[in-house]
Order: structure tokens, then C-alpha cells, then sequence
């Protein structure tokens, strides 16, 4: 990150991306199919920390995160 946050008292510097499971999918699906929190909801999952998380990046941060999740998402979900 360009721009560091502190988390729940630790101070974040790099977000890890991976790819998520099967099961994750679905019971990301199964806690609520609104398409636009699926969407927001699954690239935190991908980036490991809370959807709040994200929407606390420097913008340019975020947009750099979200790019780079897209691959590690199922095709459904880019």
C-alpha cells in the first residue's frame, strides 16, 4: 500500500491476495446475493481483511487492490 491504515490497532502496509474456495463462494452467496455486496464482499475476502477495511484505502490504493483481485476471483464474480 501507498498509503498505510491502522487496523484494529496494527498497522497494514501490504494486503496479501488468494484465492477463494468453492465453499467460500457459496456461502458468501448464501449471506446475501445483492450484487453489489457479493462484489465487495468477495474482494475482501480474496484481499483477507473486512469489506470496511477496503473502503478505508487511499483511493489510489483501493483501485490498485481491486485490480489486482480480479484474477483471484471466480469468473462470475469479475
Amino acid at each position: 500500500l501507498e498509503f498505510p491504515v491502522t487496523v484494529d490497532g496494527v498497522l497494514l502496509t501490504e494486503i496479501t491476495l488468494r484465492r477463494v474456495s468453492g465453499g467460500q463462494v457459496t456461502a458468501l452467496l448464501m449471506e446475501d446475493d445483492q450484487e453489489q455486496s457479493i462484489n465487495r464482499r468477495a474482494r475482501a475476502l480474496v484481499a483477507g481483511v473486512h469489506p470496511d477495511v477496503l473502503e478505508g484505502l487511499w483511493a489510489d490504493d483501493l483501485v490498485n487492490v481491486l485490480d489486482a483481485a480480479r484474477p483471484f476471483l471466480p469468473r462470475a464474480l469479475q
